[in-house]
This record gives C-alpha cells, structure tokens and sequence, in this order.
C-alpha cells in the first residue's frame, strides 16, 4: 500500500520543456525590468523647473511624467507575457488590463497600487567552485 499518492500534472500542463524555461526566465525578466523602472519613478522628482529667478524662486515648473511613462510601457509589456502574469498572480498580484488601446494595473494582495518595495526580487546567485 502507497503511503503518499505520486504527484501527478494534469493533462495540457508544460511538464518543463526548454520552452517553458525560456518562457519562464522571460517572466522573470520582464518582472524585474517593471520593478527597476518603478524605483527610478518613484525616485525621480515629480516636478523640475525650466530655471530660477533673481529671487532664487523657480519659474517653468513642469511636470516630470517621463519616468511613470517608463512604468507603464514596462507594465504593458509584462501584462502581455502569459508567464510573467502567472508568476505575479502566484505572488497575489493582480493585473487588470484598463483599455484594449493600453494600460495596465498592477495591485498588491491589499489591492493599493504596487510600489516597487512590494515587488519580489529575484537573486541570482551563482556559486563556483
């Protein structure tokens, strides 16, 4: 008598071709590039001025977009990577595609906006001997 029933896939699950590890490092990839981009946005200022004045105030203030935009072509991108959206839905985020043009959501398990703090990292550790 079997102590433990063996673990078996269902039909139609990748059983670990050299395809899905591609795949799946391209996931990976695709995760860490939308994290990195988060950080520099959440870094960058929100606004910068064309220049100062005499009395040291500053005029031409502009909105600094340039770096959320960065964030959400790194968001579209992974939300069209079947492995990257299950390797995030396995972490419980959820992504919400927002219209058919672009635009993606990507929220923690909380359902806030994800920060780049919340998002795991991956290390790449490589030991030689």
């Amino acid at each position: 008598m079997e102590k433990y029933k063996p673990f078996l896939l269902p039909d139609g699950v990748d059983k670990g071709s050299p395809r899905y590890w591609q795949e799946l490092k391209e996931g990976y990839q695709l995760i860490e590039r939308y994290r990195k981009k988060l950080v520099c946005a959440e870094r960058a200022p929100m606004y910068f001025a064309s220049g100062y004045n005499q009395d040291g105030e500053p005029y031409g203030i502009h909105e600094n977009l340039g770096p959320w935009d960065a964030v959400d072509e790194a968001a579209d991108v992974l939300a069209k990577s079947q492995a990257a959206v299950r390797i995030m839905k396995a972490h419980k985020f959820t992504i919400e595609q927002v219209s058919l043009q672009g635009g993606t959501l990507i929220r923690n398990a909380e359902g806030e906006f994800v920060r780049s703090k919340d998002i795991f990292v991956q290390k790449n550790e490589r030991k030689y001997s």
